[in-house]
């Protein structure tokens, strides 16, 4: 069901005449320029971090703030779910319905951004989505009064964000209560210890197998499938283009496998890297849901599964939230230029990911050492990647503000941390990028003895003269005064 507040709703409903479509008047002025105007994509960033005193509310079910009835930050921004800090995100709802909109009005200040109307329609969207009072009312206007002219259009773009984020929101509960799949990231648990090493000659053998499953799984989704050296692509495209990601794909898996101290002729995978790109977000939800009879996780943008013959990756479109974030972090181009990266720096995730859990036999790492892998190879194997700028600053920022890399050791590999936004996954690149930059042999030792059954503190231990919880601590030291 559709939900209209009528906060919203009500300022749109100007006039209910045969000129006008879901109560909302349509002007007939031909000398307003039209413009298409959008809401703000969420977060907004604002760099330095600072403190600013709210007051937090008590509601049953929400908890309460460890500080007590206030918080102070340090505040980084916000987004359509709450208050953003470093490493967390306070939900706007245990936060005072007026100080809601004092921070966020802050943050949109210090980010220069006061006068923006489509940040100032975003502000008001995520205050009306949690409360509809006065206050959200004030935002509401607030935007509308700054856009002019333009002030219904800008009034319609607000309820379609606000229509939009509150079916999301349904959409999730729905999905919690679907106990049926799994949850969580699969690749992260796979643990297949005690594997030799791969007989090329069973590998036709499990291709085979993995070209069968793939063409049943993707029926009727319209992707042309393309098999190469080491990969099984289908996407969306002329079979050249699918073909293009499979030679990347294949390069890529080569590099990483070189990166971990693997010769040329070592096997790293049983079958192939199956690689799947459907062309919508539900085809890949569904997709996952039908063959591996699990569920979505809301902060990722792809998904690894790791049967017996080899993994298979499943990729989503990239959202408007994630090309608008490549834009800020300087991916130059209109958006198909940013998808076309996104595309690229998921091959290279995939990549990293597939060879760390499966070189050397499939014994379970550490997920910061998977997952740090993944954005170190797409930091540095994609051509003009943002990865890199998008997340070290971030991450050498939280440890400046006063997180320590340990951490990271007490992360939960399902958590949000770990998902696109996650402040884990930044620093888990930065930490892996310390350990290839410290000496060649030293990231392969680590996951070598790791494979071969040693504990973290004992690979640690042999290959930086410290224990896990010391070189972390080193680590952070470093990042201190140095990035």
């Amino acid at each position: 069901m559709k939900l209209f507040p009528a906060i919203l709703t009500g300022m749109i409903c100007l006039t209910c005449s045969p000129a006008s479509l879901g109560g909302v008047a349509l002007v007939d002025d031909s000398d307003l320029e039209k413009a298409d105007f959008r809401v703000a994509a969420p977060p907004i960033d604002v760099e330095p971090a600072f403190r600013f005193r709210v007051r937090m509310e008590r509601r049953a079910g929400i908890p309460t703030s460890e500080k007590g009835d206030f918080e102070s930050g340090p505040w980084i921004g916000f987004d359509l779910e709450g208050a953003r800090r470093v490493g967390d995100v306070v939900p706007w709802l245990r936060i005072s319905s007026a100080d809601r909109l004092r921070l966020g009005r802050e943050v949109l200040r210090r980010a220069d951004l006061a006068k923006d109307v489509p940040s100032l329609a975003l502000l008001a969207v995520a205050l009306s989505a949690t409360e509809q009072d006065s206050v959200s009312a004030r935002a509401v206007d607030t935007a509308v009064r700054y856009a002019g002219d333009q002030g219904l259009e800008v009034r319609e773009a607000m309820v379609s964000a606000l229509d939009e984020h509150l079916m999301e929101l349904e959409e999730r509960r729905n999905a919690a209560t679907s106990v049926s799949m799994a949850l969580g990231r699969p690749h992260l648990a796979f643990d297949a210890p005690g594997g030799g090493p791969i007989d090329p000659a069973l590998m036709p053998a499990a291709r085979a197998r993995q070209r069968v499953a793939l063409d049943d799984a993707i029926a009727g989704l319209g992707l042309n499938v393309v098999p190469t050296g080491l990969s099984i692509t289908a996407a969306a495209g002329t079979l050249e283009e699918v073909s293009r990601i499979g030679v990347r794909l294949d390069r890529h898996l080569e590099q990483c496998a070189s990166r971990i101290g693997l010769s040329p002729e070592e096997r790293v995978l049983p079958g192939a890297l199956v690689y799947i790109a459907p062309e919508e977000a539900d085809q890949a939800r569904l997709l996952i849901a039908t063959v591996f009879d699990h569920r979505w996780p809301d902060s990722d943008r792809s998904m690894m599964f790791c049967p017996p013959d080899g993994p298979w990756a499943v990729v989503k479109p990239p959202d408007a939230a994630v090309l608008e974030q490549y834009r800020r972090a300087g991916v130059a181009g209109d958006d198909a230029a940013r998808r076309r990266m996104a595309g690229r720096i998921e091959e290279a995730l995939a990549a990293g990911r597939a060879t760390m859990l499966h070189a050397r036999g499939g014994a379970r790492l550490p997920a910061w050492l998977v997952e740090g892998f993944a954005e170190t190879s797409a930091a540095s194997l994609v051509k003009d990647s943002p990865i890199e700028s998008m997340r070290r600053p971030r991450a050498v920022r939280g440890i400046r503000m006063g997180r320590s890399p340990l951490w990271i050791l007490s992360v939960d590999p399902d958590s949000p941390e770990y998902g696109f936004n996650g402040s884990a996954r930044d620093l888990a690149m930065i930490l892996v990028q310390r350990l290839l930059e410290t000496r060649e042999s030293t990231l392969p030792g680590i996951v070598a003895d790791l494979k071969a059954g040693a504990t973290p503190d004992e690979a640690f231990r042999r290959r930086t003269g410290m224990t896990l919880q010391a070189w972390l601590a080193d680590a952070g030291e470093w990042f201190l005064y140095n990035d």
